[in-house]
């Protein structure tokens, strides 16, 4: 995993807490879906153009920051990493052992948050123990998927994916 993604995902995750009085969720939702849309269009109609500005620490930091920001304030940090690894060319295994790596770890960062803000509450912890088998088969599939497809057909199902989490987010704003 890059050096700057942790940090910048505990930046944004850190100033989410700061800020999350203050958002309007269904317009970040709103935001983040036109967003996942734009992208995945742009990559699905327009692969000639590269966005070469991420391609760099300073794009990862900006992008797990984005995460951080989004996955605290709307559950939705999946997004910018989907565009960052794109905009890279993340070979699939790396891809997805890396955003495993990456969401475990900001995820335990945003458990220290939630539990500081009061929001921990018994029936969470309970939604999240009945959801741990599907990590399992979610990983399970991950790793099927990871030894069957090259890099150019992982990355078009990546942006398929994407175009539909943004219509999602959009439709359900």
């Amino acid at each position: 995993m890059g050096p700057s993604l942790i940090p910048g995902a505990m930046i944004g995750v850190s100033v989410a807490y700061l800020i999350i009085d203050f958002i309007n969720a269904e317009h970040l939702q709103l935001i983040i879906g036109v967003i996942c849309i734009v992208f995945s269009l742009k990559n699905l109609l327009l692969k000639q153009i590269t966005l070469k500005a991420l391609n760099n620490k300073a794009g990862a930091l900006i992008m797990s920051i984005f995460s951080g920001l989004t996955s605290s304030l709307v559950h939705a940090g999946g997004p910018p990493i989907i565009i960052y690894f794109s905009a890279i060319g993340l070979a699939p295994a790396k891809f997805i052992a890396t955003a495993s790596a990456f969401f475990f770890i900001m995820n335990i960062f945003k458990l220290i948050g939630v539990t500081a803000l009061g929001m921990l509450t018994g029936e969470i912890i309970l939604t999240a123990m009945a959801f741990i088998p599907l990590a399992f088969v979610g990983n399970w599939i991950g790793v099927k998927i990871n030894t069957s497809l090259n890099k150019q057909l992982f990355l078009t199902i990546m942006n398929y994916l994407l175009l539909l989490l943004g219509c999602w987010l959009v439709m359900t704003k």
